[in-house]
């Protein structure tokens, strides 16, 4: 059994609008869904360091620090993918609203991500989007209990 570890940041500007990317990774391993900012943590880095790495690559914001981890879960991944589970570290920060950049994406970024955008709390929970497995409206109804 194989584990990828995640990191993930919910980012929120001043308006409590969450940042999403829209990607399709894989259609035959997952439908095409919404992400927090994230992904995988490299060999040697800490969860937080993968996370502000991360939210640089995706978005182009620079943070020193994202404090503590506000959440952890892991998931089954779906049959085809490389790994068997995703253990994910979450991290909230919240930041005034800016335009994201993809002057850092990876090659296949370009190819997996549709679009980024800032959702308004009406927004999220009005939506009919798939979003990731860990379903971000879940994660965020947790931690406001």
């Amino acid at each position: 059994m194989t584990t990828r570890e995640t990191a993930r940041i919910l980012l929120f500007d001043e308006n409590d609008n969450l940042l999403l990317l829209f990607t399709h990774w894989d259609n035959r391993i997952a439908p095409p869904r919404w992400l927090t900012p994230g992904g995988g943590v490299d060999p040697g880095e800490t969860n937080h360091e993968g996370a502000v790495r991360e939210l640089f690559e995706e978005t182009g914001l620079v943070v020193e620090s994202l404090g503590e981890p506000v959440w952890r879960h892991t998931i089954a991944l779906p049959e085809g993918h490389s790994f068997d589970f995703a253990d994910s570290t979450y991290y909230l920060l919240r930041t005034n609203h800016f335009d994201p950049v993809n002057d850092n994406w990876m090659p296949n970024e370009f190819d997996d991500v549709l679009e980024v955008r800032w959702f308004s709390p009406a927004e999220l929970a009005g939506s009919t989007d798939d979003f990731d497995p860990e379903d971000v409206r879940a994660i965020l109804a947790t931690l406001s209990q």
